[in-house]
């Protein structure tokens, strides 16, 4: 211990841990092992500290959370309740970690994301801006959850895949490969999104899509019964089957959908923007 840090009378600094500068341990927190708290840190409550763990900055580690391995908490990141930050993952900047969130492996979690429920960031996998993964989402892989997206559920997003924008992916998605889901886009329900596919704008793309190139997914608005929605359109499971959402209406059959009453004079622009779609996918009847 070096400079004057303050230890708390039920807090262990122990083994070969170095508590420096202004920095705080204290409650029944622990630090061992050949982890350093130093700068302006705090480690509060029963948390723990340890490895070759690395505590800097004005960072708070907090609650019953665990930093370890070689771990590194910095600048205003905050780490708390039962949050794990292990192996050599870094949480840094505006960064908070929460809950039972786990962060793993070589991850970053950066900017003012945060990481909370049972989450788990891993792998190489990078969150930063305003993005959240919350749920039992994980993030894995080479993936990044940037801007203001939002991963939660039991949604996944590993690969090289891109999360980015204003976009979601939530329920059991799966974002994979070097799929891209940008702008305002939500993938959400048993939908699988991979390849080189991009799913941007408003689009939708929900139940069991099965979208693996971009013709696979197509979105444009057209004027409904209430009011102009977003359409969008992609391949299922189901070879040559084309799902869509638009508005609140969600399934398969557009042409049958658009047969009810109140359509006249606005089947014509989906229609053929349906044909559009089939040919684009080779399923011209």
């Amino acid at each position: 211990m070096t400079n004057n840090p303050n230890i708390g009378p039920y807090a262990t600094v122990t083994d070969n841990a170095h508590v420096a500068a202004r920095a705080t341990v204290t409650g029944n927190a622990h630090v061992m092992g050949k982890a350093r708290v130093t700068g302006n840190a705090h480690v509060t409550g029963n948390a723990t500290v340890m490895g070759d763990a690395r505590v800097t900055g004005n960072a708070h580690v907090t609650g019953n959370a665990h930093v370890t391995d070689n771990a590194h908490v910095t600048d205003n990141a905050t780490v708390t309740n039962n949050a794990r930050v292990t192996g050599n993952a870094h949480v840094t900047d505006n960064a908070t970690v929460w809950g039972n969130a786990r962060v793993t492996g070589d991850a970053r979690v950066t900017g003012d994301a945060h990481v909370t429920d049972n989450a788990t960031v891993t792998n190489n996998a990078t969150v930063t801006g305003y993005a959240r993964v919350t749920g039992y989402a994980h993030v894995t892989g080479n993936a990044t959850v940037t801007d203001n997206a939002h991963v939660t559920g039991n949604a996944r997003v590993t690969g090289y895949a891109h999360v980015t924008g204003y976009a979601r992916v939530m329920g059991n998605a799966t974002v994979t490969g070097n799929a891209r889901v940008t702008d305002n886009a939500t993938v959400t329900g048993n939908a699988h999104v991979t390849g080189n596919a991009h799913v941007t704008g408003y689009a939708r793309v929900t139940d069991n899509a099965h979208v693996t190139d971009n013709a696979h997914v197509a979105a444009r608005e057209f004027p409904a019964r209430t009011g102009a929605y977003t359409l969008t359109l992609y391949l299922t499971v189901v070879p040559g089957q084309i799902g869509f959402t638009w508005g609140c209406r969600e399934g398969v059959g557009l042409a049958a959908w658009l047969e009810q009453p109140g359509y006249d004079g606005l089947r014509a622009a989906p229609l053929a923007f349906l044909t559009e779609f089939k040919r684009a996918n080779g399923l011209d009847a």
